[in-house]
Formats: C-alpha cells, structure tokens, sequence
C-alpha cells in the first residue's frame, strides 16, 4: 500500500490531478482497491468471471463506484484494441503475477507502453526473486525503474509532462532480469536503488525519491520484489 500511495502522490502533485489506472490481471482487487483509495480512477481487467464479481462485491463505496470498470477480457487483446483510439493514456498500468503467465514479455511490454502517456509509471507487484537476485542484494532492497533515453537526462526532465486473468503456473525462465530485458526492448530503462546505483538518485526529484523509498521492501531477505518502471517524457 505504501508503495501505491507513493505513486499516486507522484503523479497527483506532477499533473495537477487523479491518476488514470489500468490494473491488467487485478483477480479479486487488492491492488484496485489500494489504488481507489488514494483516489484514482482504475479500469480493472480480468479474464475470469468470477474474480470480476468478487470485486464489485468489495465496491461498496459510491465514490469507489464512480471510478472503476471493470472489464472481462484477455489483456494482450484489450491493449491492442484500445491502443489505437485512446484520447488519453494511462498513468499508470499495473501488472501483477499475470505476468508470469506472458509468454511474449518484450511484445506484451511493447504493448504496455503504448497505453502509458510519456513519463507515465508500469507498476509490477509481487514478482518472486531467484537466489541470484537475492545474492546480489540490489534487487532485494527495491528497484525502481525510469523511462526512456539517457538515464541522467531522463531523472533531470523527471515529472515534467514531456491476457488474461492471473496465471497460477509460474513461465519457466521468467525473471527479473528478463523483465528488465523486455521493458529495455520496449523503452523503458531502469534505474536501481541498489548500492551500485545509489549515485544516480542524485539526480532525481524529491518526488521520485519519496518514490525510491516507498519501494524498499520491509524486511530484508524479501523473496518477492516490485518493480516501477516509467516510460519517456520526450
């Protein structure tokens, strides 16, 4: 929920308003409903029927009715469909362990991107860290990611406006690093609040340090990690 929060206060004092969320995979809606209450408005997709009427059972705010759909459809189809007409894009896509199941993470991410408007946020929740993650620590401590282009020009210009329902059976080969691969491929670039990186926060803003932070997982040794990547301001 911290994290949540983080975010949406990064995009509320950037844009001057409520993000817009798409929330791909959102199952039964912890992640809808954290959202909601830091006051956006959330387009919820699933695939399974079910999971959708279980979280239009936890809608029992007006005001949290107001600024949900939901929508039943496979994800890689409902980006495709919508890239094309969208008057405005996204704030933020959130994805969770729907990813595990994408067998075309660099086309899926591609996808993604084409939803978020420049120096927009995907937010990836609950993804499992292998041992060499946690060996080499950075990715145990929280990463966040950043947008497109030269890192250092991107942190400066930073905050300036510039599938279906969640898998159970985990891809083999799908980890952080190929999704850190992927997003490259579709032009988002990462920055890492690792030891090795920890430089490069200098240049960042307030905002996206509150951010930096918000992403630290709350125990050492985490074996599950969120990811936040941000697409190009230019």
């Amino acid at each position: 929920m911290r994290d949540i929060r983080a975010l949406c206060d990064v995009v509320r004092r950037s844009e001057g308003r409520a993000p817009l969320v798409l929330d791909l995979g959102c199952g039964v809606g912890e992640r809808t409903c954290d959202f909601l209450e830091e006051g956006a408005w959330v387009t919820a997709l699933d695939l399974s029927e079910e999971r959708l009427d279980r979280l239009l059972g936890r809608l029992d705010d007006p005001r949290w009715q107001s600024r949900c759909v939901l929508v039943r459809k496979d994800a890689a189809a409902y980006l495709e469909e919508i890239a094309a007409g969208m008057s405005s894009r996204f704030d933020v896509v959130a994805v969770g362990s729907l990813l595990r199941g994408v067998s075309d993470l660099p086309s899926f991410m591609e996808s993604i991107a084409s939803v978020l408007r420049p120096g927009g946020y995907l937010y990836l929740a609950d993804l499992p860290l292998g041992a060499g993650d946690l060996e080499r620590g950075g990715a145990a401590r929280g990463v966040v990611h950043g947008a497109v282009g030269i890192l250092d020009g991107i942190l400066r210009c930073a905050l300036r406006g510039a599938a279906s329902g969640p898998s159970t059976d985990v891809r083999a080969g799908v980890s952080p690093r190929e999704v850190r691969d992927a997003a490259g491929l579709a032009g988002l670039r990462e920055l890492f609040l690792g030891k090795r990186n920890r430089r490069a926060t200098a240049f960042a803003s307030h905002l996206e340090n509150d951010l930096l932070g918000a992403l630290r997982p709350d125990r050492p040794g985490a074996t599950r990690f969120t990811q936040c990547f941000r697409r190009g301001v230019a």
